[in-house]
């Protein structure tokens, strides 16, 4: 059997047919046959023929639509024929005659032609080098890797497969736009990848591509069951030893279910497994089993000190001692980073704080539907005001200058249909923008990034993306200047994921603005809770120079009243982040919450202890109560789960042990870790008395417990800073009947 694929021209310069005849039958005697003609008003006209063999055009169609100049006929009119298609090309025969060989090429040789060239940045490679020195082989390796969003994780595991000397790679993903991310990558033609097949969990394409000599890339969903999997394929893969690649891995793939399909492939055989993400690594790890490596961590900080020539990379002896001019010269793409805090504007706040309590809306309340007319205010003052150029765009652009067809992401609480309601909002306002709807009515995590980029190029001074949740990971696009966070609070790991955004380089776009809308400015946000804290683990011994070494490497705005951008100082900087209620943020934000559940055996203590959070502070804000409000009545009427009462029980613990450290320093004032503090407490029963007072558990119990959850250097940082400024907050002579004596004995 011989297959012939022909490219045949139509009546329209720009359209052309790709299709297939057997048998040896000649293309133009079955473009003679009636019933192929009479669905055509022209007879098509050799441009060229190809001998394949047993080869069909399927694949090939599926091929040349990768392409982003390619268009399907059949999509864009309803026509019936999926043999027609449309090339976007100044000259658009030799582009279509270019993808059609190259992808006979690929199916008959399994190699695909080389277009791109992988240089690794310092970073890739010293991570890759890490690991393979801890893969003999002999036996199978968890390798945990802690590397910040945009470290570009997708080409690092690209070239460990190709630096590894392994014929399998399997990406096993929860979050599949990360897997997407490895297929396009795959697609794009570098010289790492040009001998890999992309295939399903499927035993005969796996088959099909080892008897080719292929090395091959094993596309698996996390969402598969394990009864699912093909055995044949199981069976097969035994023999082999891969590289296992869960990327995006504190996102879904760390649940029993999705553990159990992935130790379906790392325990079959001896393997090198790679367990990424950006965030949250102690999470992705729940459930991994065998030996763990330590983490090799890599931050956006180190990126940017790196890409200036600075950092431990180059420090003498170091990874790019050899040749530093060089290897910086591979990081000149890195996109900085501008940090601004605002809040709402002085119209919308004396609007709000005219309300009563109960018909104030918290931020959450502002962006659902029935507050468009808060909305009017939020998307004018944001994103559209040209007027004065005091919008996001505006204000992007008169500080690192403009790029074509910006982009500003934003993330606003809510849900689905408060994300189409904020958009037909905005498009009631400016209809010349794009406004996307991101969530998955329209889109899926694999389609969104290239649907996105689409409409982008489609035209268009500027484009708004509003989303939920979706695309806060594996979405790169580097049109987008700004990110602009609505959620006040949530998970630090989400807001990191999502601030990232920007920080796609491209569009010779040389900073990504992160922008953070709250109604109080003065509290830092989860994106600086997350730099300062990292700095400070990072050397938690001398916390002022890892606070100094943010301020040095980001830049840190505040909004005028003017409507102006101006940095902070670092003084300014330095107030604003340790201030109390600020280091209490970052404790609360930085606990371990995701491993709380071990500690529900608590609960037995908690029941009977009497709430004392009313004596904290109340860091209200611009707008009265706007944060805290949430009204009963909203709460939906049924039986509490247990279990995640306790739970919010033990969060709700663990936040007034974080709030009342400084206290702790000032019942043991001649120590200096949380930790002694609390040791010296627990031997005094007075002193003991006077912590459950405040806190609601002895000093003992949150040793023994609750400190393991603590991320100790935020809360050394917090005794230290007690020590030095001498303050006593969250402290109140009503908790106990002894505390006026207490705090004069001081």
């Amino acid at each position: 059997m011989n297959n012939i694929i022909y490219i045949g021209s139509t009546d329209n310069p720009n359209k052309f047919h790709v299709g297939m005849t057997s048998n040896n039958r000649s293309p133009l005697l079955r473009w003679q046959d009636g019933d192929y003609r009479g669905k055509l008003p022209y007879t098509p006209k050799r441009i060229e023929f190809y001998s394949v063999g047993d080869l069909r055009d399927e694949p090939i169609h599926q091929d040349i639509l990768k392409d982003s100049n390619v268009y399907s006929v059949k999509d864009e009119e309803g026509i019936r024929s999926d043999e027609i298609f449309r090339i976007d090309s100044d000259n658009p025969t030799e582009y279509l005659k270019n993808l059609v060989e190259q992808s006979i090429e690929y199916h008959t040789t399994g190699v695909r032609r080389i277009e791109r060239f992988f240089d690794p940045r310092p970073h890739q490679a010293f991570v890759n080098q890490e690991i393979l020195n801890r893969f003999d082989g002999s036996y199978t390796v968890i390798q945990p890797l802690n590397l910040c969003a945009r470290f570009g994780k997708t080409l690092q595991g690209l070239s460990l497969f190709k630096d590894s000397g392994l014929e399998v790679m399997v990406i096993a993903g929860h979050w599949l736009a990360a897997n997407q991310s490895f297929i396009n990558t795959v697609e794009q033609k570098f010289d790492i990848t040009s001998d890999i097949a992309v295939i399903k969990p499927d035993y005969q394409q796996f088959k099909d591509a080892i008897d080719k000599g292929q090395r091959v890339l094993i596309d698996l969903s996390l969402h598969t069951e394990v009864d699912s999997i093909d055995p044949k394929l199981i069976g097969a893969l035994a023999v082999y030893k891969s590289l296992i690649y869960i990327d995006e891995a504190d996102f879904g793939a760390w649940t029993e279910s999705s553990r159990k399909t992935a130790n379906l492939f790392i325990e079959n055989s001896i393997n090198l497994v790679c367990v990424a993400t950006g965030t949250n690594i102690d999470r992705a790890l729940i459930g991994t089993r065998g030996h763990i490596e330590p983490p090799i961590t890599v931050s956006y900080l180190d990126l940017i000190e790196a890409k200036r020539g600075e950092g431990y990379l180059f420090q003498p002896d170091g990874f790019c001692s050899d040749n530093p001019q060089e290897w910086q010269d591979k990081l000149s793409d890195i996109v900085e980073v501008g940090v601004l805090n605002l809040d709402a504007g002085e119209d919308l706040v004396n609007e709000l704080n005219e309300l009563t309590d109960e018909k104030r809306p918290n931020m959450a309340k502002i962006f659902a539907r029935r507050n468009d007319h808060i909305q009017r205010k939020v998307i004018k003052s944001l994103l559209v005001d040209e007027d004065y150029g005091t919008d996001i765009f505006g204000l992007y652009s008169t500080q690192y200058g403009s790029i074509d067809h910006p982009a500003v992401m934003m993330f606003i609480p809510g849900t689905k249909a408060d994300v189409n309601n904020l958009v037909k909002v905005g498009r009631s306002i400016e209809p010349n923008y794009n406004w996307i709807p991101l969530h998955g009515d329209d889109y899926t995590n694999r389609t969104a990034e290239d649907a996105v980029k689409k409409v982008i190029e489609s035209g268009g001074e500027r484009t708004i993306i509003v989303s939920c949740s979706m695309g806060a990971r594996s979405f790169s696009v580097p049109n987008i200047v700004a990110v602009v966070n609505c959620k006040d609070g949530g998970s630090v790991g989400a807001a990191v994921q999502q601030a990232s955004r920007c920080f796609t380089p491209g569009c010779d776009k040389t900073t990504g603005l992160v922008v953070n809308y709250s109604f109080n400015s003065e509290r830092t946000s989860s994106f600086e809770t997350d730099l300062v804290s990292s700095a400070i683990d990072n050397d938690p011994t001398n916390s002022d120079s890892a606070i100094r070494r943010v301020y040095g490497l980001m830049d840190f705005f505040k909004k005028t009243d003017n409507g102006d951008m101006i940095y902070l100082s670092e003084a300014d900087f330095i107030e604003y982040v340790t201030s109390d209620v600020n280091l209490n943020n970052m404790g609360k934000a930085t606990a371990d919450l995701s491993n709380v559940g071990s500690l529900v055996g608590l609960l037995d203590i908690l029941k009977d202890i009497k709430d004392s959070s009313n004596t904290h502070k109340n860091n209200k804000g611009i707008i009265d109560r706007a944060i805290t409000y949430i009204s009963d009545t909203n709460k939906e009427k049924g039986e509490i789960d247990p279990n995640k009462k306790a739970i919010k029980d033990l969060i709700k613990m663990i936040g007034r042990v974080v709030d009342c450290t400084s206290n702790t320093y000032y019942m043991a004032p001649d120590f200096t870790t949380f930790k002694d503090c609390l040791v010296d407490i627990v031997h005094d029963p007075d002193r003991n008395s006077e912590y459950v007072s405040l806190v609601g558990l002895d000093a003992e119990t949150v040793h023994n417990n609750i400190y393991p959850f603590l991320n100790t250097s935020i809360m050394d940082l917090i005794i230290t800073k007690a020590r030095e400024c001498d303050s006593l907050d969250n402290f109140s002579s009503s908790t106990s009947k002894h505390t006026e004596t207490f705090m004069w004995d001081l």
